[in-house]
């Protein structure tokens, strides 16, 4: 799969010596699919009201919503089309406090991080439009430890994952337009979280395959001769 990700980027750069190229820069909107991460954390839930004698003030929530930045470059090969190449970073924190013998807290951090590059292929005829991309996504998750301000890497693995979009266009002048894209995005391999149980004390399981498929909207502006 990488070899083929290589191949679109050397296709692209071919591409956008002919072409027409804008800058891309939006917010990004995620719902995600983290059913496995999320029964980790609701296992660990458990586990701290048993040992905190149910003073487990703020449980953790579920990972269901991501959000972040979106950086890039549209190369326009004709009226109706174009090639994209674009960054994003989707982020989130989960957290969860309790109290131990009435006398200290107990909080534990989480961090959730995906940077995505991907590069995708973008129609538009008459303001709509719809794309398809291939993409690299680089997972993280941290957790603080406790008392300072450092943050210990959990989990640090790659996927691949493929892309579809509708695409919505305005233009407001010559030089910017503005496009609505609901999108959705589904992995092509998937992330093993055991070294999330096992940071947060539980013991390893053989279902631990998380795939973070997801849906949501991209708010993008191009900017250059459109």
């Amino acid at each position: 799969m990488k070899k083929y990700f290589l191949i679109l980027l050397i296709f692209i750069s071919i591409q956008s010596v002919n072409s027409q190229i804008n800058v891309k820069i939006g917010y990004t909107t995620a719902f995600v699919n983290a059913e496995v991460n999320n029964s980790i954390l609701s296992d660990f839930n458990n586990v701290k009201r048993n040992e905190l004698s149910d003073s487990l003030s703020i449980p953790f929530k579920g990972l269901k919503f991501m959000h972040g930045l979106e950086l890039g470059l549209r190369f326009r090969v004709s009226e109706s089309s174009a090639f994209e190449l674009s960054w994003q970073n989707l982020s989130r924190s989960r957290e969860a406090v309790g109290e131990i013998n009435d006398v200290s807290l107990f909080k534990k951090e989480l961090f959730y991080s995906f940077n995505q590059l991907y590069v995708a292929y973008q129609s538009d005829f008459n303001g709509y439009g719809m794309g398809v991309g291939l993409g690299y996504n680089k997972v993280k998750t941290k957790d603080r430890i406790a008392g300072s301000d450092f943050k210990e890497t959990v989990i640090n693995e790659s996927q691949l994952f493929a892309k579809i979009n509708l695409s919505l266009y305005f233009k407001s002048s010559t030089f910017v337009s503005f496009s609505i894209q609901p999108y959705y995005q589904f992995s092509l391999a998937d992330i093993n979280l055991n070294p999330l149980r096992t940071e947060l004390g539980l013991s390893e399981s053989s279902n631990a395959d998380e795939s973070f498929n997801m849906f949501g909207i991209s708010f993008v502006f191009y900017n250059g001769r459109q």
